[in-house]
């Protein structure tokens, strides 16, 4: 039998992704009978339903073994927070230390882990509030998020200063657990306007993102490192000057290179990256997300976005391919991270099926 027609008929079966996928090998652990050179009409019907009940049979076998470890669609949700003057307040305790740099005297206004991350922010560069003003805060998983504060960031050892609104993230007790540099809001309206989405999976995405580029600004390894899947496809890439001569002209131009590497090699490549810059900062635009709705992972996300990066020694401007697992928005698994300069002019970007 044609096993591509076998797998056609288990799809409108509500078998999962993984279970069609698998079933040719299944089909090979089976025990089937050679036809005879010659058959009757009733024998090859009867063979046809022997093999689809074999099949029909590993395919439920399996379904069976991946039950317990089937993922469902997670369901967030998110509220506006009627009465934020708890964290209103607090933040404004926060700024008025930021603007003295008195960051000791406020420790107790966030968790550990915030602190922490206020810490590295202080360090980020010399930060300027530009605009005090009521900020929108919002109920996202038990955690509120207000909704943001612009700041103004310039740096010792050059002239370049970046604006960014930034997200100061709440305990329901009033305590700051983490800061995020806001997307830009082009890009957050792309997320906004996915029709078939809910709210809190527009949220969780904004979020990841957010979380993404503010940890390559305050070069925060320990979570880069925690939200890479051990295996996961890493493929970097670099601008290059080579010097070409010309008609006795000597001519610099721009070249990439790329390097496909394991997690460790990707974590001690940015570790020695980090030590050599004063500051990073990611600006993300163009922002393309396929969501999976249908087979055995439905929290899987496949992200293609335009990322500028800019650093004190280096920069540059290209695509980045993510491919990501959102099942809960506080631990991410990416699984996939590529980069290129531009659109492949065979191929485009990298996308879900180029892999």
């Amino acid at each position: 039998p044609d096993l591509e027609n076998i797998a056609g008929m288990l799809s409108t079966q509500d078998y999962p992704a993984a279970t069609i996928n698998n079933v040719r090998l299944e089909v090979q652990k089976q025990p089937t009978v050679q036809p005879e050179k010659k058959q009757n009409h009733r024998s090859q019907k009867t063979e046809q339903e022997s093999v689809m009940a074999q099949v029909i049979a590993a395919a439920q076998a399996m379904e069976e073994r991946t039950a317990t470890i089937k993922p469902t669609e997670r369901t967030y949700e998110f509220t506006e927070v009627t009465d934020a003057s708890l964290y209103q307040n607090n933040l404004e305790q926060v700024l008025n230390a930021l603007e003295k740099d008195q960051s000791e005297s406020i420790r107790d206004y966030f968790t550990e882990e915030g602190f922490e991350i206020y810490t590295q922010l202080l360090k980020y560069g010399n930060a300027k509030v530009l605009e005090r003003k009521q900020v929108n805060a919002l109920n996202f998983e038990g955690q509120i998020f207000c909704r943001s504060i612009p700041m103004r960031f310039s740096f010792r050892t050059n002239d370049k200063k970046f604006v960014e609104d930034v997200v100061f993230v709440f305990e329901q007790d009033g305590k700051i657990s983490s800061i995020n540099f806001a997307l830009e809001s082009a890009t957050v309206q792309e997320i906004v306007s996915k029709s078939k989405w809910s709210d809190g999976m527009k949220m969780s995405l904004i979020t990841f993102l957010e979380n993404y580029k503010t940890a390559f600004a305050l070069k925060r390894l320990e979570y880069i490192s925690s939200i890479f899947s051990d295996d996961a496809l890493i493929i970097t890439g670099r601008k290059v000057r080579k010097a070409n001569v010309e008609n006795g002209l000597r001519l610099n131009q721009a070249d990439f290179e790329y390097n496909r590497q394991t997690k460790t090699e990707y974590i001690d490549n940015l570790r020695r990256s980090f030590n050599s810059k004063e500051y990073i900062n990611l600006k993300f635009s163009n922002i393309e997300v396929i969501k999976f709705s249908k087979g055995f992972n439905e929290n899987l996300f496949s992200i293609q976005i335009k990322q500028d990066y800019y650093s004190s020694n280096y920069g540059d401007t290209g695509y980045l391919f993510l491919q990501v697992d959102i099942n809960d928005y506080q631990k991410p698994v990416i699984h996939i991270r590529t980069w290129q300069p531009e659109p492949d002019p065979d191929f485009g970007l990298y996308g879900p099926g180029s892999f």
